[in-house]
């Protein structure tokens, strides 16, 4: 594999994997671990627990709305002949559904805020995380990962033990960076390659691709750095009691902004791509919903 395309897998694993399945990485579906180190009252987790539930009721028909739009639009990727006005409309709908559960992510977050203390809430997620769903599940183990995070804690272990000098510390810290680095290519290779290799891409059709996703990558990079400063503020807001919903609700909509910017770069990234492929091409390429938000759509 040249450098070039493992370079640009790299990044479109990063893209999928933190941006875009960061954004809206997960449904209403699983079981939430709201009261992980917040130490609520049995009195705070029933009302949560209801709240949740409530969230969970409404957000399932825009899901079923999600998945009858991606299957029009696989229908429409299929096709010999693509329709672009359709194919557009059709995606402009998948990101009114995202804004959609946003809106009842956003609702359901406020009244949980309202629930929590002060204390409680500087260490709850910011609207930010709850609007891209990370509240919804623990993060699954994954084997390779635990036996790196193993092996380097054995490594500081007997580097401890052997006293090493200053210039020897730094020979393990550049060995534990190589591991890392090995660990993130070999995952990333693992999770995107299929699509390389499923769109079956000629050279000038990957080098296309590669540039299409750094791009993308690069706009959303200063989108994201901007987030996270908003996150910061908005804890400064709920930290302090009574809480201020309408200050908390300016920074939500800031945050709603901001990920439709996101949503519009994507969309743009998607259409670009589809107007590489070739229409047998076309037939393997997953639908919008996949790179606005994988993993909603189970």
């Amino acid at each position: 594999m040249s450098r070039k395309l493992l370079i640009g897998l790299i990044i479109l694993g990063l893209v999928i994997s933190l941006g875009i399945g960061g954004i809206y990485a997960y449904n209403e579906m699983g079981k939430n671990s709201l009261d992980k180190g917040l130490n609520l009252t049995d009195e705070q987790k029933e009302e949560i627990k209801g709240i949740m539930e409530d969230l969970r009721d409404k957000v399932k028909p825009v899901l079923e709305k999600i998945k009858t739009a991606r299957d029009e639009e696989r229908a429409v990727l299929d096709a010999e002949t693509l329709d672009e006005s359709k194919l557009e409309n059709l995606i402009n709908k998948n990101i009114g559904y995202i804004n959609e559960i946003m809106g009842l992510r956003e609702d359901a977050f406020v009244e949980i805020e309202k629930v929590l203390t002060p204390e409680q809430r500087e260490k709850y997620l910011s609207s930010l995380g709850f609007l891209t769903g990370r509240y919804i599940r623990k993060r699954e183990k994954n084997p390779a990962e635990e036996r790196l995070r193993n092996r380097i804690r054995d490594w500081l272990l007997l580097a401890k033990k052997l006293n090493l000098t200053e210039e020897q510390k730094e020979t393990l810290n550049e060995l534990i960076r190589e591991e890392r680095v090995k660990f993130v290519k070999y995952e990333i290779r693992k999770k995107t390659g299929f699509l390389i290799k499923k769109l079956e891409l000629t050279d000038e059709q990957k080098d296309s691709f590669i540039e299409m996703i750094k791009t993308e990558a690069e706009n959303e990079r200063g989108i994201l750095k901007e987030l996270k400063e908003n996150a910061k503020n908005e804890k400064e807001i709920v930290s302090k009691d009574p809480l201020d919903e309408t200050a908390l609700r300016n920074s939500i909509s800031t945050v709603r902004a901001k990920l439709n910017e996101v949503l519009s770069l994507r969309k743009d990234m998607y259409l670009n791509i589809v107007h590489l492929l070739t229409p047998e091409q076309r037939k393997n390429l997953p639908t919008s919903i996949f790179f606005l938000s994988p993993g909603m759509v189970r």
